[in-house]
């Protein structure tokens, strides 16, 4: 990937640095969830998703999602 866009990142690129699922919020009802990538073809980008997804509360398809990026290591 030569873009900085996070929303270009595709599935395959996600799954590369660890994720496995997305983080997911309504901004009309407020409501959060993950959802796994897994079953998304690889091509799909980060974008793509969000425009596919829907509220399961309300219905709303004004949902914003971001990378569930795997917990960083601590330093001991």
């Amino acid at each position: 990937m030569t873009n900085d866009d996070p929303m270009a990142l595709s599935v395959e690129e996600l799954v590369e640095r660890g994720v496995d699922s997305v983080k997911a919020g309504c901004n009309y009802c407020g409501k959060s969830w993950s959802a796994l990538i897994d079953v998304i073809p690889a091509r799909t980008t980060l974008r793509k998703i969000r425009a596919l997804m829907v509220c399961p509360t309300c219905g709303s398809a004004d949902v914003d999602v971001e990378p569930n990026w795997p917990d960083a290591p601590t330093a001991h």
